[in-house]
């Protein structure tokens, strides 16, 4: 359980839906001074965002005690409202999968539970390693591509130009990307889109 100490003035019916189903106002309807703010109570997230499918306890006729472990502490307003609208749109993702509902990206919803398994589970120094191995992955292949871009822009002729190979290349691509169409249920779409 976190409490939000520096909430401050808040615009109630601007807050994001996720945010202001924390926000309790004051009962009584009593105003400040000027008679325009009304107050609202400390603000306190059930901080669930960390709690995975795997740390739950089934329950049945069978379970007769269970541990009960809470932590209290504060909360910065920005990680607060980054941490409750993030949990309320994976909510929403497994509501609307559990009902049947197709979703945007594909999936089951279970998505979001792998990302927050790995960055429980994955030692820190490996997860950053791996991050910034994958950015320089990126910047080189996007200048290996502009390199091949303007090589092919200024060549004048076909002369040293296989065309099997480019054939072959693009016929492997094809039987990789039909692949994993095939099996889509065990393929992520991020994995299928560069292969467009």
């Amino acid at each position: 359980m976190s409490f939000i100490p520096d909430t401050g003035v808040m615009v109630y019916p601007t807050l994001h839906p996720a945010v202001r189903q924390y926000v309790h106002m004051e009962a009584s309807g009593a105003r400040d001074a000027t008679g325009q703010n009304g107050w609202y109570y400390p603000v306190l997230f059930i901080n669930t965002f960390w709690q995975l499918k795997s740390h739950m306890t089934t329950l049945n006729s069978t379970v007769t005690r269970l541990p009960l472990h809470i932590d209290l502490n504060n909360l910065a307003n920005w990680k607060f409202s980054l941490l409750a609208s993030m949990d309320e749109g994976a909510k929403q993702s497994a509501r609307a999968a559990a009902s049947g509902q197709s979703l945007p990206g594909g999936g089951d919803g279970s998505e979001f539970e792998m990302i927050k398994e790995v960055l429980l589970d994955t030692n820190i120094y490996l997860l950053g390693t791996t991050v910034i191995v994958s950015i320089f992955h990126m910047i080189f292949e996007m200048l290996a591509f502009k390199s091949d871009i303007s090589h092919y822009r200024n060549k004048k002729n076909n002369v040293g130009i296989s065309v099997r190979s480019i054939l072959a290349n693009v016929f492997m691509q094809g039987v990789i990307f039909l692949y994993l169409l095939d099996n889509n249920e065990n393929t992520s779409t991020s994995s299928l889109y560069p292969l467009l």
